[in-house]
């Protein structure tokens, strides 16, 4: 749920049951830079579906990505 990169304005959409897109998603946060953060709990198991784009000079090299989860 964690992405974080030292450049570039890379977006992260998070879409439960279904791919994510730019213009559907459950969760985005409206962030400047590459350094942003999704949290939620869920109350049963589902799928999640994560999708980063890169939006402003993003390097895919120099990302780095830290995705976790549980059910409460």
């Amino acid at each position: 749920e964690d992405q974080s990169a030292p450049g570039g304005d890379a977006d992260i959409y998070v879409r439960f049951g279904q791919k994510p897109t730019t213009d559907s998603y459950d969760f985005r946060p409206w962030l400047d830079g590459s350094n942003e953060e999704v949290r939620f709990t869920l109350e049963q198991a589902t799928q999640v579906f994560v999708m980063v784009q890169g939006y402003e000079s993003a390097a895919q090299e120099s990302a780095a990505f830290k995705l976790s989860g549980r059910v409460e």
